[in-house]
Formats: C-alpha cells, structure tokens, sequence
C-alpha cells in the first residue's frame, strides 16, 4: 500500500512540474524543476511503476532532457511500461546522444563497429540527418524509420520510391519479421494510385537501390 501511495504521489508531482518547464534554454529554474522532474521519473521507475515512469520520462524527453531521453529509449525497447516500440527507442537514443549524453553515446557506439560519418557525440543534427546518417551506417531499424518518414511526406511531398528503396535495403539486412514488414508495407506503397515508378521493377537487385556514389537514390530528398 506504501508503494502505490508513494508511486501516487511522484506520479502527481511529475505532472505537476513538467508543465512548468519553459522552453527558454539556459533558463536556471526551468533546469531545476527539469532535474526535479528527472528525479521523480527515476523513483517512480525504481518503484516499477513503468506504465507511470514511462509516461513521465515521455514528457521529460519531448522538453529535452538528455538522460530522460535515453532512459526512454531503453524501456521503448525492453517493453517496459508498454509495449515494445524500437523504431522510437532508436529516435530516443539518437536524440540523446546528439545532446551529448554520455551514455547514450556509448550505447549508440556499441551497436555498430563504426560509428557513421557525420554523427559524434553531442553534434545537434535534424532528425532527417541523423537517420540518413544510421541508415547508411547499416541500421536496419533506422532504414524503416526512414522510409516511414519519407512515405508520410513529414517534410514536404512524399518521397514514395526513396520510402521503396530504404524498405529494400532494410529487407536485405533484416530477419524475417522485417522482411514481412517490408513486402507489407511495399504492397501497401505500390497498391496507391500514385505509386513510384519503381514499383513496376519485377525484382531489385542491391545494385539497383545503388547511384554510382553508393547512397540510394532518393536518399537525399
């Protein structure tokens, strides 16, 4: 009963300070009540009150707290508090590490045996960048983020043949659950009255997803 009533309180307590955070960077008070925050998700967490820490460490994260962030991205992975959502553990994790969090830096590097051009610890890069850059480096969850991002048109016109091309490659590399996705979410692209050219190909080659330079075509858009 103590420990429902605690995880009550933190819960209230989080809420309460989160919506006080203002966006002004460097602000001292907003960076107290941020870490005040952090404190609170973090005992809700060691109370197991995922579902709560979770919720808490969403808000955290989306006001730019680093360590939230990254504590975000590993439960979104494990499935704590929710169900598991890799491709948004790895939005998380980049996020983190692009705002210099040590660990998260350490986590990104240990997942691959180089880190991508471009991308070091602490460099602030746009979302798009950071996946292209994940993408290239061989990421297969990166390459279906990607392709999402470029079939919702987030940026502008949808980019369908660069979305095709990046679910491509990610089948190339990925296990069986990805190559399900992929022709999934392929049939669903080429299905629409506007599909990509592309989707008239009978069959994709590697070499045919590749320009001169190595990087898909449509990468770039």
């Amino acid at each position: 009963m103590r420990r429902v009533m605690a995880a009550l309180m933190v819960g209230w307590m989080v809420k309460a300070l989160v919506p006080l955070m203002p966006a002004a960077a460097g602000d001292e008070a907003a960076s107290t009540r941020l870490s005040a925050a952090l404190g609170e998700a973090k005992a809700l967490y060691a109370l197991q009150q995922f579902a709560r820490a979770r919720e808490a460490f969403v808000a955290l994260a989306k006001a730019g707290q680093p360590e939230a962030a990254f504590r975000l991205a590993l439960m979104l992975e494990a499935g704590q508090g929710g169900p598991p959502d890799p491709e948004a553990a790895l939005h998380w994790l980049l996020k983190a590490a692009a705002a210099g969090y040590e660990p998260a830096c350490r986590e990104l590097a240990s997942r691959r045996s180089v880190a991508p051009a471009g991308l070091s610890c602490g460099r602030r890069m746009a979302d798009g960048d950071v996946l292209l850059h994940e993408a290239e480096a061989g990421d297969v969850r990166a390459m279906l983020l990607l392709a999402r991002a470029k079939a919702a048109a987030r940026d502008g016109q949808p980019d369908l043949e660069g979305a095709v091309i990046w679910l491509r490659r990610a089948a190339a590399r990925g296990d069986r659950r990805v190559k399900a996705y992929v022709r999934k979410a392929i049939g669903r692209i080429c299905d629409q009255p506007a599909a990509p050219p592309i989707c008239r190909k009978a069959a994709l080659s590697p070499s045919d997803v590749r320009t001169p330079g190595g990087t898909a075509p449509g990468a770039g858009r």
